[in-house]
């Protein structure tokens, strides 16, 4: 949550993020990161679904995904949340630790793993390359001879 909010704050100027689809998921992020802050229940309900840093990571519990069911419902005027998963390494003898994120379904994957990337880099965490790491509903579309045979 925080990453969204200091980086859309530093990092990204709104009214410059090309196309219209990433300038609303920037400032829906900023909507989302204030309303968890102001204790706004749809805030908190959107945070709540991340994964946290785990207990026991010098035990090897390295898994922090976070409640994908839960973001998965998440609803908010027009925002459907999808989540996110990616790898990151600390800079120490931790392993690979694996992060969940709940963000708005039209964000993109690149401009996620961007703002986030920034913003665990600051920390001095690197996050991992990997593909497929956004999941969220995907629009049907059934041809003519698939609605006939329905």
């Amino acid at each position: 949550m925080e990453c969204f909010r200091e980086s859309a704050e530093s990092g990204y100027d709104v009214t410059q993020v090309e196309p219209s689809s990433e300038q609303r998921c920037v400032s829906t992020l900023k909507e989302l990161s204030e309303a968890y802050v102001n204790r706004n229940r749809h805030g908190l309900e959107w945070f709540d679904s991340w994964g946290k840093i785990p207990s026991g990571l010098y035990y090897g519990n390295g898994y922090a995904i976070g409640n994908y069911e839960q973001c998965r419902r998440f609803s908010w005027k027009d925002v459907r949340g999808q989540h996110c998963t990616f790898m990151a390494a600390f800079p120490n003898e931790f392993s690979v630790f694996y992060s969940g994120l709940c963000v708005p379904q039209f964000c993109t994957q690149q401009v996620v793993q961007e703002l986030y990337t920034k913003y665990m880099f600051s920390r001095g965490v690197r996050v991992l390359a990997s593909s497929d790491r956004c999941y969220k509903d995907r629009e049907l579309e059934f041809n003519g001879a698939v609605v006939a045979a329905m």
